[in-house]
């Protein structure tokens, strides 16, 4: 077999069997259901399944943004393609925390989970709220609750 052609054809078989590493993915968020304009809203993102969605130390990125409309919207750019969880509370006095009541530790803010999981007797399962995030631009809507 002549030189050029099996350059060639080996040349080709590697392109072919060559793919390239996934690229960056963003992710925008809607956080709708707010009732008041006051205070923020706070979106926390998590890849780490032991930190969802109490362990702020162990989320990967947060955002916050004032709650000045009936829904807000926030971007994480620059994310690996990977599997990922949502945690978002209204901050509605802007302290920082999400505020729990005294008696009982039950939320006093609308929180919500990407998608709309729900804890029974504790927090949502890192598992019910986890979604994938390909390369590229990737959206999701998580809607506030009180409990």
């Amino acid at each position: 077999m002549p030189l050029v052609p099996t350059v060639l054809a080996l040349w080709l078989t590697a392109a072919a069997q060559a793919t390239p590493p996934p690229g960056p993915a963003s992710l925008t968020v809607t956080v709708d259901g707010l009732d008041t304009r006051t205070g923020h809203v706070i979106v926390v993102l998590f890849q780490d399944a032991d930190a969802f969605p109490d362990d702020p130390a162990g989320a990967l990125d947060s955002r916050r943004a004032p709650a000045d409309a009936d829904a807000v919207t926030v971007t994480f750019e620059g994310l690996a393609p990977g599997t990922y969880a949502l945690f978002a509370f209204h901050d509605v006095n802007a302290n920082g925390d999400l505020d729990v009541r005294r008696v009982i530790p039950i939320p006093k803010e609308p929180l919500a989970a990407s998608r709309d999981a729900k804890g029974r007797f504790g927090p949502p399962r890192f598992e019910d709220a986890a979604f994938v995030v390909p390369a590229g631009p990737h959206t999701e809507v998580l809607h506030l609750s009180a409990i």
